[in-house]
């Protein structure tokens, strides 16, 4: 929005000037951070932000995990550790405004899951297999691929298996 202000100087002779300026205020860019940020990022998962200002010429994302800045205008960034981050976009107009806004971003570590090593068995056969699991949270949940879905799974025929498991958090390893 514009203004115009004017002054009017009188002298001891009555003599009088007159001037006048107008004053633009510019307006900020309206900040705004939203994203395709699903209900649960897991280390290593490429997650898309998305500049929702408007009026923005230039961006700077930054991550919260001491990762180098991004200029995109909508970047993709994997977290490689877990933790609470705030993501925070910069943003400037081309009348040289600035605005920023954030986002937190909680990242979960993935499980890791094991099914144990490798082995030979003959072909009358059978074999017990046993999956654990480590890291994420600390509640898992195993299924695997004959249909099983405890971490025990005894008495297979020889072939291959293979388990996913979930933690607490919904992650899959």
């Amino acid at each position: 929005s514009s203004k115009i202000y004017g002054v009017t100087v009188t002298d001891a002779s009555t003599c009088t000037a007159t001037d006048s300026v107008m004053v633009k205020v510019n307006p900020i860019p309206a900040g705004g951070v939203s994203g395709n940020l699903p209900a649960l990022v897991m280390t290593g998962t490429n997650i898309v932000f998305t500049d929702s200002s408007s009026g923005s010429v230039t961006w700077l994302w930054s991550f919260g995990d001491g990762s180098p800045a991004d200029t995109s205008k909508n970047p993709s960034h994997k977290y490689a550790s877990s933790g609470s981050f705030n993501a925070t976009l910069t943003a400037m107009a081309a009348n040289g405004c600035v605005n920023s806004a954030s986002a937190n971003v909680t990242v979960f570590a993935l499980p890791a899951a094991n099914a144990g090593l490798d082995d030979s068995i003959l072909c009358s056969q059978t074999k017990n297999l046993l999956a654990t699991a480590t890291g994420g949270s600390s509640t898992y949940t195993y299924s695997w691929s004959n249909g099983i879905k405890t971490s025990n799974n005894d008495g297979v025929n020889p072939g291959t298996y293979v388990v996913t498991v979930t933690d607490g958090n919904g992650c899959l390893s």
